[in-house]
């Protein structure tokens, strides 16, 4: 079931943010020019093989619906969490398919699910 969020500011994402670090997903991973993801409070470096997707989280970002902000939900295999985020189309935060490719090559959770968030009207 699609949950409801607003999204017709930054605000929505960023109250979204704050509930994944409720839910214990604090950290956020960034994607590395070496092609490789580190935990922004780790030093730690990991390759797509050492991590798995846990959740997709597909938020609409203002108007324009078909360019929906993507976040991830990681762990590591020590059962450390974090998340990835990714913008559409001019926003994004990485270019060409390197984020894509990454994700790509890592695992997908057993409780592994997908959530497009709805808006509210």
């Amino acid at each position: 079931m699609a949950q409801q969020v607003t999204t017709s500011s930054t605000a929505s994402i960023s109250s979204l943010i704050q509930e994944l670090k409720a839910r214990g997903y604090g950290q956020e991973f960034v994607l590395r020019n070496d092609g490789r993801a580190r935990l922004q409070e780790n030093t730690r470096k990991y390759t797509p093989e050492e991590l798995r997707v846990i959740e997709t989280l597909q938020v609409p970002t203002g108007s324009r619906y078909a360019d929906p902000a993507i976040i991830y939900l990681i762990e590591d295999e020590s059962g450390n969490t974090g998340y990835l985020m990714n913008a559409f189309g001019s926003y994004a935060d990485y270019e060409g398919d390197t984020l894509y490719n990454f994700i790509r090559k890592m695992g997908r959770h057993e409780r592994y699910e997908n959530t497009t968030f709805a808006v509210r009207d």
